[in-house]
């Protein structure tokens, strides 16, 4: 049986993977966290996930942690660091997270596979005209990889999500807001603008991450994009609409406005994704020579998009009076 270690597995993504390898019984699962007395920790527990205590700024601990891994699934966390010190310092906080968990990988001769959860670099792609905090510390440590690992980047597999339908319901902020007997969905894009969509993220990382690591030639050395649908927000709101059975309407937000709104670190950090998104929506066509679609991984008809996923998450999606 081979060793999977999940960075990240009480998180949205790390536990979507250690949830669905845990079922398969070609693989043992071992999730890493910073608390593994939490809740999530023993949930995962319960599934039979061997849950051990790493911390991200300590190689020592990461390697001792993926002593004997197969495989290592990796995400890194932006918006602790955000809220504890600001984006300057969240920034390069999540890359050296992302080099000490490069460097840590690099050192275990048992690894197969490391599946990297990162995103594309707003910066790079829009000429240095809509750069993205968030995205672009992400996308450092892809650059890191490829430029001083050469050899773990060979087997090295990069996954995007895509805007997280999960935040509906996790998110409060995201919700529509009730105005009139009816309610309004308010984001800093405009309201044709494509939304690259990865559906529900804590179901469709596990399964699009357990088909990456059961087709390694298809995918070493590329970016997998998870995105189920290139949706509007005008369109989206009209999804909502469907599976709540209540009147939502699309209104755009300045980026001062959401500044406003949601925060003076949350806010801007939003409006920079998604500005940069009405420019650039489709990140299969980013590196087209280097990315496996969903439908060229087979996972297309498996993952949750929109339709679905706001239909599943109708009792979690409608903001309590």
């Amino acid at each position: 049986m081979s060793l999977a270690v999940i960075v990240g597995a009480t998180g949205t993504q790390g536990g979507s993977v250690a949830r669905v390898l845990a079922k398969d019984l070609s693989w043992k699962v071992r999730g890493l966290t910073r608390d593994a007395s939490s809740a999530k920790a023993k949930a995962l527990e319960a599934i039979g996930v061997e849950v051990v205590a790493a911390d991200l700024n300590d190689v020592g601990s990461l390697q001792a942690a993926f002593n004997g891994a197969t495989a290592i699934f990796a995400v890194s966390d932006f918006w602790t660091p955000v809220f504890q010190s600001g984006i300057d310092t969240a920034q390069k906080v999540e890359l050296q997270h992302l080099i000490n968990i490069a460097d840590s990988a690099a050192q275990i001769p048992t690894l197969k596979h490391l599946v990297l959860s990162v995103l594309p670099s707003c910066d790079k792609l829009s000429g240095g005209k809509l750069p993205c905090p968030h995205w672009d510390a992400k996308a450092r440590g892809t650059d890191y990889v490829k430029t001083s690992l050469p050899q773990l980047a060979a087997k090295t597999t990069f996954v995007w999500a895509g805007f997280y339908l999960d935040n509906f319901a996790n998110q409060p902020s995201m919700q529509p807001q009730p105005f009139l007997g009816n309610y309004i969905m308010a984001q800093a894009s405009k309201a044709d603008a494509i939304a690259p969509c990865g559906g529900i993220v804590a179901t469709n990382t596990g399964i699009v991450v357990q088909a990456i690591l059961s087709q390694p030639e298809k995918t070493y050395g590329k970016y997998v994009p998870i995105i189920t649908d290139l949706i509007s927000w005008t369109q989206l709101a009209e999804e909502w609409s469907k599976a709540t059975g209540k009147t939502a309407v699309y209104a755009e937000l300045t980026d001062s406005e959401a500044a406003k709104v949601y925060g003076p670190l949350f806010g801007p950090e939003i409006a920079s994704q998604l500005r940069f998104s009405e420019q650039y929506p489709d990140w299969n066509k980013f590196y087209p020579e280097e990315t496996v679609t969903l439908e060229e991984l087979g996972v297309k008809d498996k993952v949750v998009g929109v339709a679905q996923g706001f239909e599943l998450l109708k009792d979690q999606i409608v903001p309590r009076s």
